[in-house]
């Protein structure tokens, strides 16, 4: 399989071998949940009309309790 895969764990977690550990900063995210199919193209043209910054890249998150997807823009870092 080629692909990005990745896995949640402790900051002084070792990685195993073959995997790459990294960090992502803390940013100040706009959390949008993804109940269209352009949430990403409605949420950046919401952001520019609104001169709110995009930071970073945008990330995936479904919430474990409810099986909803979210896209988390970063604003700003922390």
């Amino acid at each position: 399989m080629n692909g990005i895969l990745g896995v949640e764990s402790l900051e002084d977690a070792l990685a195993p071998e073959g995997w790459t550990q990294w960090t992502v900063p803390a940013f100040e995210y706009l959390s949008v949940e993804c109940y269209t199919e352009n949430v990403f193209s409605t949420t950046i043209a919401f952001m520019k009309g609104n001169k709110l910054p995009l930071a970073g890249s945008v990330q995936d998150y479904t919430e474990p309790a409810t099986g909803k997807t979210f896209m988390l823009f970063p604003m700003r870092r922390k």
